[in-house]
């Protein structure tokens, strides 16, 4: 009896190390990508001494096995980590709702059985009332011996009973109605319910090795792809005296699962999941053409074009894929490549011809396809990729203790990459033979490449990308619509001035120049313009403009008019010269300031630039301009008075052959 105690005792000793531990963690932290996110889980875990099987579960489905980092607090160390989808079965609580759902549409469809009986028999005995009352009226006297108490009786009881069957006709229709809309919502309810009990999530597996009982703080760090920012800026100019206010916003979406309640939020401007593949310039060849050919079609400089357009997903989980390439080739030379969007969409455009396409996303077997393009038709060619095995054939297991490497043999599950501490140098393990790192066959070298990408990403991703800490925790919560934060606020100084080109819009505008805008942190995105509290419409941050000024637009100012007008002592007179003539032509620009203070204003206009010989335009009079003869510009930049207008005239003149019409 002993002996089977002990055996016991041991027993549910050797599966209380083996067993999993699932445990919930909470998103504590998150850093969201233009697309893209990096998700900080936490779990407090209790280990017991020896080997503990940790989970980490509801873990997002699309989450970049490659990306995964593991951190611990405390002695225990690392041994390996996995992840696997998960199905969830019926909740015991479930299993007796759905019964007490199923015994409930039972009841109801019995109920509704006995309806369509009782409709059935009054039916049948409003046909047999109306058959006798005919027979009866059929033959008054002769032969059926009834008076005529027994006919109004007769009748009387006929009318009564009629009228009960269609009262009580009206009754079930009506109760069948209401019994079919509890049918209809309990069936929905039953539905919802089975649906909610086979989600699938993901889960990341650990196993772990504590020296002692302790308790842990166990940190998984990974990107997910179903997640984005935009920025959105509030630019607001009270007076051009007083700096301009800039208020940075970000539009965030948060489709990956997991709601983010009161997470430290940082915006990135890094792209993780972009192909970081530096290009290759191919050589550009010259060369005759052959003016015999039937057709140029397959030249790169036709103008007819073809069109390609699809989109490529996950051959497992059909999820799209952001950021992958698709690469034209032809005879093995690259012609041009593209990236899918945050849909998993692509469209391209090329000279008709035959091209090799080649699709491609890091971690998955790439695919290649023959089109032909042909002249304005659109092809569509949407892929599936597989992920590639043979490029995590082998995973290098690092914790903060001491090092550790194995085989994948020795695990499993083939999609497990596990990091560590960056403070160490990593042991690379093949055929159970430590080799240095540039000993690496091809495949794995393509793995630690990978590895050491996403390690300097976390590490310095502050040296390559601009990101923004918000200061306060913020809640983002799943598969809604986007939400707005405002996540910094910061005057500019600018420079303000007036700006017009009365030949296409009468108006002044109010320009804002900033200079030196790099250092304010901005990226591309859209501005609402406010001036005085007035919404004056929308323009566009450019940040990628190479210049050093960026140069806003405030709007029409209404208190700064402006007119182009033909001088009333010159009408556009003409001279004849033998065989060429020669108009002169002018204008007159008429600018008034009726605001308190003296305004600044940079006035634009043109004379026409000649292209042939024959044709001579010259500038007679410009009124005090700049004059670019290049480009035929004028530009005044003048200062006028408060309450004051101010006049300026330009002429020029054209000669041209006579006989022929100038446009």
């Amino acid at each position: 009896m002993k002996k089977i105690t002990i055996l016991i005792q041991l027993i549910l000793c050797f599966s209380s190390i083996y067993a999993e531990n699932k445990v919930p963690s909470i998103v504590k932290e998150v850093t969201v990508y233009p697309s893209g996110a990096k998700i900080t889980s936490v779990a407090e875990v209790k280990l017991s001494a020896g080997n503990n099987d940790i989970v980490f579960e509801k873990m997002p489905l699309d989450l970049n096995i490659l990306s995964l980092q593991i951190r611990l607090k405390g002695s225990a160390k690392l041994v390996a980590a996995n992840f696997r989808t998960f199905t969830s079965p019926n909740s015991k609580n479930n299993e007796s709702k759905s019964r007490i759902l199923n015994d409930s549409l039972v009841l109801i469809q019995d109920n509704l059985t006995k309806i369509d009986i009782e409709n059935t028999l009054l039916a049948q005995e409003e046909q047999l009332l109306l058959e006798n009352q005919r027979k009866v009226g059929s033959y008054p006297n002769n032969g059926n011996n009834l008076s005529i108490n027994d006919l109004k009786e007769l009748s009387t009881y006929c009318k009564t009973r009629m009228t009960e069957i269609k009262n009580r006709s009206m009754e079930l229709i009506l109760l069948q109605r209401k019994t079919q809309a509890l049918q209809y919502e309990l069936g929905r309810k039953l539905n919802s319910l089975n649906i909610n009990d086979a989600q699938t999530t993901g889960e990341i597996v650990l196993q772990i090795n504590s020296p002692i009982a302790q308790s842990s703080e166990i940190a998984c760090v990974y990107l997910v792809s179903n997640a984005s920012w935009t920025p959105i800026y509030d630019l607001r100019a009270e007076s051009i005296e007083k700096p301009l206010s800039l208020v940075s916003k970000a539009s965030i979406k948060n489709y990956s699962g997991l709601d983010w309640k009161n997470v430290l939020l940082h915006l990135s401007s890094a792209l993780p999941f972009s192909n970081n593949s530096r290009p290759i310039l191919s050589p550009k060849y010259i060369d005759f053409s052959n003016s015999y050919s039937n057709s140029n079609l397959d030249s790169p400089s036709s103008a007819a074009s073809g069109y390609l357009h699809g989109k490529m997903t996950d051959a497992n989980t059909g999820d799209e894929l952001i950021g992958a390439n698709v690469s034209f080739k032809k005879n093995g030379t690259l012609i041009s490549s593209i990236n899918t969007d945050v849909d998993g969409n692509y469209r391209a455009s090329a000279p008709i011809g035959e091209y090799e396409i080649e699709f491609s996303y890091l971690g998955y077997n790439t695919q290649r396809q023959k089109v032909f393009l042909s002249t304005n038709q659109t092809a569509n060619l949407s892929v599936s990729l597989s992920q590639n095995s043979s490029v995590l054939s082998e995973v290098v297991v690092q914790g903060y203790g001491a090092q550790k490497s194995m085989n994948m043999a020795q695990i499993p599950n083939e999609n497990i990459r596990i990091k560590g501490s960056r403070d160490e140098n990593t042991i690379y393990m093949v055929d159970g033979i430590r080799v240095n790192k540039d000993e690496l066959p091809p495949a794995r070298q393509i793995e630690k490449r990978i590895i050491e990408s996403f390690e300097k990403m976390y590490a310095d991703e502050e040296n390559f990308s601009e990101t923004f800490d918000v200061k306060e925790e913020q809640t983002v919560l799943n598969n809604t619509k986007a939400q707005v934060i405002e996540y910094k606020t910061q005057d500019i100084p600018a420079v303000y001035e007036y700006h017009s080109v009365p030949k296409l819009d009468p108006s002044v505008f109010l320009l804002a120049k900033i200079t030196d805008y790099g250092k304010y942190n901005l990226i591309s995105g859209n501005a609402n313009i406010f001036y005085k509290d007035t919404y004056i419409g929308q323009s566009y941050i450019d940040t990628k403009n190479i210049g050093d000024t960026l140069l806003l637009s405030l709007g029409r100012d209404e208190d700064i008019s402006i007119k182009r007008l033909k001088p009333i002592d010159l009408k556009s007179e003409k001279k004849f010269f033998s065989d060429s003539r020669k108009e002169r032509l002018g204008f007159e620009i008429v600018v008034k300031n009726n605001k308190n203070i003296p305004i600044e204003i940079e006035i634009l206009d043109q004379i026409p630039v000649s292209r042939s010989k024959e044709i001579v335009v010259n500038l007679e009079e410009k009124g005090g301009a700049d004059y670019n003869e290049t480009y035929g510009k004028l530009s005044w930049k003048l200062i006028i008075p408060e309450r004051k207008n101010k006049t300026i005239r330009f002429e020029y003149s054209v000669k041209s052959p006579k006989l022929k019409v100038v446009n």
